[in-house]
């Protein structure tokens, strides 16, 4: 197949059909008419000579073929709406916006200055070092069972999301699937004790320096002056004394904070993770996730926990 001369509108339609398994729903949602989508969905049959879909009284339902493309075609689209999103409003160093990007690029660069891959890299200086074994790298979207399922209606359906490819979201060997015992224990290890930094390293990751940098800008969302209670480390997020990530992906969501060594009275690090999963009617948040603001308002009192009806909760303390 020649993609110079693939329009890559149908990939559009094939994905609006897979998710609504039906015609019309898939034209409410592109706002294209049911002949339209159905005129794209021939030429897209066309192209991969194959059905894709077979109507049913349940609805259009994938063969076999759009079931092994769906992956990539998720891929394909997220990244393309990517690129679209990052326009830069500001020259850098003169504001603050947030850019996972940054992680993509930095794992290429290693890989070049090293000759190593990325999932070697993590191995070698993470996973291996700190005896991680339920950490399991996979760019695919394979979970080791038993597995807790994540349902998000981000395609506009209630669906499960669980077995959603992760690949586009990072750099290439750095999607890796976690224990929530491993997650608390390789933060506190990494971040509360800085086990795998020297410590000048460590000092930088965690040091807040850019506090009262950044200002709010028109078409930046993310723009904003950093204080003491949000402000941004070496990969990390700063809140007082305390660091964290709060990181989520497709249904997921989870959050772990460390009140590292080197700010502890008693020069003990202490660190909390928390794992969620969300029911239909659970809200998202200013601060991109309800478990992020949660930890974030609770992480003062060193040890908290607290509940939620309509999500699954997992916690570790170290």
């Amino acid at each position: 197949m020649n993609i110079n001369t693939l329009d890559l509108n149908l990939f559009l339609v094939f994905q609006a059909i897979y998710v609504t398994g039906s015609v019309t729903r898939a034209g409410d949602r592109l706002g294209l008419s049911q002949s339209a989508v159905s005129n794209a969905l021939k030429r897209t049959r066309e192209r991969f000579n194959d059905p894709l879909f077979v109507r049913t009284a349940e609805g259009m339902v994938p063969t076999a073929l759009a079931e092994r493309l769906i992956g990539s075609v998720d891929h394909g689209l997220a990244h393309l709406n990517q690129a679209f999103d990052q326009g830069r409003t500001f020259a850098p160093g003169e504001n603050w916006d947030y850019s996972h990007s940054g992680y993509v690029v930095l794992g290429q660069v290693l890989e070049e200055a090293t000759g190593t891959s990325l999932e070697d890299l993590i191995a070698d200086y993470v996973l291996d070092p700190l005896d991680l074994d339920d950490i399991v790298a996979d760019q695919g979207p394979a979970i080791p069972a038993p597995a807790v399922h994540a349902f998000t209606a981000e395609r506009g359906t209630w669906e499960d999301s669980t077995f959603w490819n992760p690949s586009w979201t990072i750099a290439d060997g750095a999607a890796e699937t976690t224990t929530i015992s491993d997650m608390a224990s390789s933060f506190d290890a990494i971040v509360g004790r800085g086990e795998v930094l020297d410590e000048e390293s460590w000092q930088a990751m965690i040091d807040p320096v850019l506090i009262g940098f950044g200002e709010p800008l028109d078409g930046c969302r993310a723009c904003h002056t950093l204080d003491e209670n949000y402000s941004y480390g070496l990969g990390v997020v700063l809140s007082g004394d305390w660091v964290k990530q709060t990181p989520s992906f497709g249904g997921y969501a989870s959050a772990v904070v460390t009140l590292p060594a080197s700010r502890a009275s008693d020069e003990r690090s202490v660190t909390i993770a928390v794992a969620v999963t969300y029911t239909h009617d659970s809200p998202v948040t200013g601060c991109g996730t309800t478990i992020g603001c949660t930890v974030r308002g609770h992480v003062g009192s060193r040890v908290s926990r607290t509940s939620r009806a309509d999500a699954a909760w997992l916690l570790v303390v170290v």
